[in-house]
């Protein structure tokens, strides 16, 4: 779940949600909020922090995936 929001900050909770429900784990959209948060995962900063890690590793989001 957090290697799908580091590769795309955007995703929402529902999202991550229907990816968990396909490997048939049932999690409330609050407990993958409370997740995130302590990751220090949430909206557009982590968005910019993220983006400013690629930049000093000299990555793309794109090496992360699968």
């Amino acid at each position: 779940m957090l290697r799908t929001v580091r590769v795309n900050p955007q995703t929402s909770t529902k999202d991550l949600q229907h990816d968990l429900a396909a490997d048939r784990v049932t999690v409330h959209h609050s407990t993958i909020q409370r997740t995130l948060h302590k990751e220090m995962l949430y909206g557009l900063l982590a968005s910019l922090v993220l983006k400013e890690q690629w930049k000093l590793i000299g990555r793309s989001p794109q090496c992360y995936q699968n």
